[in-house]
Order: structure tokens, then sequence, then C-alpha cells
């Protein structure tokens, strides 16, 4: 249950790790991978309900046993993880291009 506090406990302390990293002690190209990712994960952490719901009800119509489906963890929480941030990154890019712009401009004519 998203809701639990187990969850949201989980939620708040990984995104505290990822907000705490200290880019400048990474190499470049880590960094920058670490921070996009930092930037994604609320967004991945949101869009991840859809891909639960597209893939849980699926592994749960094969029938598998439950020692079967913990060996096929690691391939659905990947397929998840990487769902939820190309879709996360797209939805990124929609906004910087759409929104954003326009809030900027917003912003910089009310602070004059």
């Amino acid at each position: 249950d998203y809701g639990s506090i187990l969850i949201i406990t989980q939620t708040v302390l990984v995104f505290s790790l990822l907000a705490g990293f200290r880019y400048d002690k990474m190499p470049a190209a880590v960094a920058k991978l670490v921070s996009k990712i930092s930037e994604l994960s609320l967004g991945a952490y949101l869009c991840s309900w859809v891909f639960d719901q597209m893939i849980y009800p699926r592994l749960n119509a094969t029938g598998l046993s439950m020692t079967e489906k913990w060996l096929w963890s690691p391939v659905i929480v990947a397929a998840i993880l990487t769902g939820s941030l190309v879709a996360a990154w797209m939805i990124d890019g929609v906004y910087c291009v759409t929104v954003k712009p326009l809030v900027d401009r917003y912003l910089s004519k009310t602070a004059r």
C-alpha cells in the first residue's frame, strides 16, 4: 500500500539520500547520471504505480509459485524502475518545453 507508514518512511529516506550526495567527489559522468536520477526520482516514484499496475497483475496470473516469482523479482524491479525513469524523463521534457517557459516568463514579470 503506497500510503503505509513503511513506504512513506522508505520514500523519504531514499529522496534524502539522493538529495544528500556529494557530487564534487564523484567522476563527472557518474555525478551527472546520479544528479539526473535524483531530479527524476519523485516523478519516477509517482509513475511507478502505473507500471506496477501493468506488471504485477500479469505476474499473478501466471500461476507461478512465490519462489518462482521471487526469482523473477530482479527483472521485474528493473523493468518497473526503467519504465518509471523513462516516463518521468519524458514528462520532465514536456514540462521543460511547454510549462516551464511560461512559468519563468510570469515569474520574471512579477519579480520586477
